[in-house]
């Protein structure tokens, strides 16, 4: 596989936010991407990164897929398919759709449709959570469903035409609908986390470490061609969301994925960061 990316200097810099945490930053070189997941387990408890390229390659089915090599600091570039959004589990499998909504997981080198038996499932977005629950929002009724290995299978209805979704550690699936409202479903009914506080999202990312539990990149009030500023909520501890006390300053991303205190973002403008909170 070739090899595509640069060595240079990272660009680091530190975000604070309330109550005692930080991010420091850094970004990510020789890749503009569309979008990006973060998993485990690449060995020795390391990371995997997958991203999707921004540059649409086939209109009818998306960039190509690259795989984050830390070792020498490059991306890799995944042969046998183009996707338009990227997922990946806790052992490190990458699941991705099209544009044309096909569904597949990398199995060794080889990329399988996952259209589930007798079922052509299509997606709009995957999500993969920390226990391993891997959920779709479906093209065909918008409905949320999971994958049992063998078919899709429903999980909940969603009548609100959702967009993005992540699945917490619970198996929980959260979405963020065409208007960029958010959702929790939790106790078999879904929960309205925008209402509240009057808070819009543009990608919604679960994690189940340090207390710091789901990420929104904001969509409302301070936005900017790059993106909108980072949002937490602690899942299950009500509707409020934390932020920087000043939302203009700092960074501003679109796309975000966590795992275990870090964070991957893309910007509106394709640059990839990562941030390690402490």
């Amino acid at each position: 596989m070739k090899a595509v990316g640069f060595l240079c200097i990272l660009m680091v810099f530190t975000v604070m936010l309330p109550a005692q945490m930080g991010i420091t930053w850094e970004e990510i070189p020789g890749l503009e991407a569309r979008d990006i997941s973060i998993g485990g387990d690449g060995g020795m408890n390391s990371d995997v990164i997958y991203a999707v390229g921004k540059n649409t390659v086939d209109y009818r089915y998306g960039g190509y897929v690259y795989r984050w090599n830390a070792n020498n600091s490059t991306w890799v570039k995944q042969s046998g398919i183009l996707a338009a959004s990227v997922s990946v589990s806790p052992t490190g499998v990458p699941w991705v759709v099209r544009i044309d909504g096909k569904i597949f997981e990398k199995s060794g080198s080889f990329w399988i449709e996952r259209s589930g038996y007798m079922q052509k499932m299509r997606a709009n977005d995957i999500g993969a959570g920390k226990n391993g629950v891997v959920m779709v929002i479906s093209r065909s009724d918008g409905h949320i469903y999971r994958w049992n290995g063998f078919k899709w299978v429903k999980v909940c209805n969603f009548a609100q035409g959702a967009d993005r979704i992540d699945v917490d550690c619970l198996g929980n699936p959260w979405v963020v609908n065409s208007n960029e409202f958010i959702f929790q479903y939790c106790n078999g009914q879904w929960i309205d986390m925008t209402s509240p506080e009057n808070i819009w999202a543009y990608d919604v990312g679960a994690e189940c470490s340090g207390g710091w539990d789901i990420w929104i990149t904001r969509s409302d009030d301070y936005q900017t061609p790059e993106g909108g500023p980072l949002y937490y909520t602690i899942a299950g501890g009500g509707t409020d969301w934390f932020g920087p006390t000043d939302p203009w300053v700092g960074m501003k991303t679109y796309r975000i994925d966590l795992n275990d205190g870090i964070l991957w973002t893309v910007t509106g403008s394709g640059k990839v960061y990562k941030g390690t909170m402490w």
